[in-house]
């Protein structure tokens, strides 16, 4: 197959797995700001941000080695059993560290909601990895259903539990786990998990082939989540909790762009291992770069400019102000996608050193500047410092990925598509909104056409592989 078909199928898959989820849950924004008190989305956020960290560090990351090992043509023994078996220990980890927590008191954060920290760890790592495994063996019509049905029960319990019955925000976590529930039903009755797990024995072999691929990514996604979620930690302990549920609800906008780039980034990241070897990689890696950052820089100006008009639909009452927020995010989130594209060579190259160092580098000024910038500008500090620590790991990245390959790139043309974009979140910010809406439609347009000169000569080369 050829190679631009390749990653399009890959990316077909795996968006048709994620989009509705994605969807419904960014269309129900308005059911939960009209419902939860700022004070409950904070308790909500934290809660969220909590599993983001040590579900990759109590399962030692296995699903996305699942994923890996599942999608590999003459599949080794053992593979779920495997992802099951670090899961399981990491779901039973996770009651051991919540009843720690709550003897020494540190979980009162969370108030009468710290019992959905271990349920969703479970629930949400054994879906990950069994969903993962279907995925890597092919099952996207079944992996779909699942999804579809998943979000369905998320509707119909979301507006049981939280209009019908009035249960707040323990309705919103017992709708997130029947979801996982539903899904994990499913797939297990449908995918063959059971047959599998019958006739699989484990390889010591591969169960350190597995670990030894899953364990470097860990540190990875501690960095990212110390960029993507420290702030939110500080936010509440300098402005709190009721302003970091004003900024939890501000990232929903670049969730847009982060749902694209998240399909993207795991197709990608095949692409780029399969690719590696092939003579003319640098041509195939420069073109796809440079198509997939007017694609982030495109989609950001548009989102920036929808911005307000959409907040005014997602957002009620008191959270309206998340949209000040959402500009400087979603540049965060451009860099962040870039970041990723520039993982997926790093990964190919074996080079995990620096693919780790450049996060952990990218999370260490985070915290600095969040200490500094909210102390001084409050939510706006978090939302400028997670724009710059996030610039730091793609330029790491990028730079080293210049001596690796010869990755042609114009980075005039790249820096104006991006002081384009931080023109438009101070328009957005300070100017009228019936004025700043003209001037960045006005500045978006100039971006699509700068794009498209930008693309133009090689888009047909790298999706229809003209170029063999």
């Amino acid at each position: 197959m050829r190679r631009g078909k390749y990653l399009v199928k890959n990316i077909t898959a795996i968006a048709i797995s994620n989009f509705a989820s994605k969807v419904i849950g960014f269309l129900l924004i308005p059911l939960y700001t009209r419902v939860l008190s700022t004070d409950e989305y904070g308790v909500y956020g934290l809660i969220a941000t909590t599993l983001n960290v040590i579900i990759p560090v109590l399962t030692l990351n296995i699903s996305d080695a699942v994923f890996r090992y599942a999608a590999i043509k003459n599949r080794p023994q053992g593979v779920l059993r495997i992802g099951l078996k670090f899961t399981i220990i990491g779901g039973l980890a996770s009651v051991f560290l919540s009843c720690l927590l709550l003897l020494s008191g540190i979980i009162d954060v969370f108030g009468e909601y710290w019992i959905y920290l271990p349920l969703q760890f479970i629930l949400s790592s054994c879906f990950s990895t069994i969903n993962n495994y279907s995925l890597g063996n092919g099952k996207v019509t079944l992996v779909s259903i699942a999804g579809f049905l998943g979000t369905a029960s998320v509707i119909l319990t979301n507006l049981l539990f939280l209009i019908v019955f009035n249960m707040g925000l323990h309705g919103y976590f017992l709708a997130s786990c029947i979801s996982y529930l539903v899904q994990i039903s499913i797939l297990v009755m449908f995918g063959r998990i059971l047959k599998d797990l019958r006739n699989e024995s484990i390889d010591d072999g591969v169960n350190g082939e597995m670990v030894s691929y899953s364990k470097p990514l860990i540190w990875n996604r501690i960095g990212w989540w110390v960029n993507d979620s420290s702030d939110k930690y500080l936010v509440s302990y300098f402005c709190g909790l009721a302003a970091n549920g004003v900024y939890n609800l501000s990232y929903k906008i670049p969730t847009i762009l982060n749902t694209f780039q998240g399909v993207f980034s795991q197709a990608w990241g095949l692409s780029a291992i399969k690719e590696y070897d092939s003579e003319d990689k640098d041509f195939f890696y420069s073109k796809l770069y440079c198509i997939y950052n007017v694609m982030n820089v495109v989609l950001c100006a548009v989102l920036i400019t929808a911005n307000r008009p959409l907040a005014k639909i997602l957002y009620a009452n008191e959270f309206y102000e998340a949209w000040k927020y959402s500009p400087m995010l979603l540049i965060a989130a451009v860099f962040g996608g870039l970041s990723g594209f520039c993982g997926g060579i790093l990964i190919a190259a074996k080079e995990s050193r620096i693919y780790s160092i450049s996060t952990v580098v990218g999370a260490i000024t985070n915290i600095i500047l969040n200490i500094v910038m909210i102390t001084r500008w409050e939510i706006m500090g978090a939302a400028i410092a997670t724009v710059i620590s996030t610039m730091i790991v793609w330029l790491i990245r990028i730079l080293y990925i210049r001596r690796l390959t010869n990755l042609s790139i114009n980075p005039l043309l790249h820096i104006i598509l991006y002081c384009f974009l931080m023109a438009q979140s101070i328009v957005d910010l300070i100017i009228d909104e019936m004025y700043g809406f003209a001037i960045n439609c006005i500045i978006t347009i100039i971006v699509m056409g700068i794009s498209f000169l930008q693309v133009r000569p090689y888009i047909r080369e790298v999706l229809i592989n003209r170029k063999n």
